[in-house]
């Protein structure tokens, strides 16, 4: 029998804390234990005590308030590599649903694809019947997918996509290791992205399953996603500008002195376009998040070097 936990970290959702450990636990059959461990960021609305109702089979951990949900996600990692010893691990936002079967076929898949990170397809939770917009984004560059489904086609199992949403991240627990965890540089955006690029960098796959189905509500987990919900602009565009230059930085294909070079040129475009275009606002934001970067670099330089190494790609550690 193969053991799967769902790391889901959750804030302040009582509204759906229950009904997605309800559509986890219902995922275990006579092949397949379920567990899930909750990583509650602080929440006060009482949403860590409906998690812990449902009893053995799910363990509920605390922060004692709400800190960046990159560290958060990543204690929950340790938690289930270190402690829990599954054959597969799946990391979940607080605000999704599987439908029925879901899980069984992306266990399925990893196991006809073991170095392999895999999502499901998610699905609108407000209107059901259409795709995720974000995940629509995606869909719409996975290899030969829109082609089957305008063609009428059957889907393949799998198909490859350069990303995966990091509302639902599944692999064996093996690829978790090697991979190592989310990079805590970034302050809100882009961990998913980058965690992906760097397994494809090392050699592993990156897909998503047609067959296996998510339904996703999108929802607040911490400080900065609840700015966003509050259309604080000024902390969202901030976000995105540290996550654009960090992309470079991280850039697993280019050299770190080539990073550099276009890291520095692409902030400097950046100020005479806001200049020019009479964005002061914005060239305070950008520069802002380019000196929260700068500071990182050394960091970075460090990071770059332990989760590119050649002792993580998928060639040297097969399943």
């Amino acid at each position: 029998m193969d053991k799967v936990v769902t790391v889901i970290t959750s804030y302040n959702r009582a509204d759906f804390i229950t009904t997605c450990l309800k559509s986890v636990l219902a995922s275990s059959n006579d092949n397949l234990e379920v567990q899930a461990l909750v990583m509650d960021n602080g929440s006060s609305d009482g949403s860590p005590e409906l998690a812990a109702a449902f009893g053995e089979k799910v363990r509920v951990e605390h922060t004692p308030d709400n800190r960046p949900v990159i560290g958060v996600i990543n204690r929950g990692l340790r938690i289930a590599l270190d402690e829990m010893k599954p054959d597969y691990i799946i990391l979940m936002n607080e605000d999704t649903e599987f439908r029925p079967g879901a899980l069984s076929a992306l266990v399925s898949s990893a196991e006809k694809h073991p170095n392999a990170l895999l999502t499901p397809l998610q699905l609108n939770y407000r209107q059901p019947d259409q795709v995720d917009p974000i995940m629509l984004s995606l869909t719409e560059k996975a290899e030969g997918l829109l082609e089957d489904a305008l063609m009428g086609r059957p889907l393949k199992s799998t198909y490859p996509v350069r990303m995966i949403i990091g509302a639902c991240m599944f692999a064996h627990r093996q690829v978790w290791q090697r991979l190592g965890y989310w990079d805590e540089l970034y302050l809100f955006y882009g961990p998913d992205y980058d965690y992906c690029n760097r397994a494809l960098h090392l050699g592993y796959e990156v897909l998503m399953v047609p067959h296996a189905q998510m339904l996703h509500a999108h929802g607040s987990v911490n400080p900065e996603i609840r700015a966003v919900k509050n259309r604080d602009r000024h902390t969202t565009w901030r976000l995105h500008a540290q996550e654009r230059y960090m992309f470079i930085l991280k850039d697993p294909d280019t050299q770190m002195p080539r990073c550099l070079l276009q890291f520095f040129g692409r902030f400097v475009s950046d100020q005479f376009k806001y200049f020019f275009s009479l964005w002061p606002k914005c060239m305070l934001l950008s520069a802002s998040a380019f000196w929260d970067c700068v500071l990182k670099l050394p960091k970075v330089a460090a990071n770059r070097k332990d989760q590119f190494s050649n002792s993580r790609k998928a060639v040297n550690n097969p399943l």
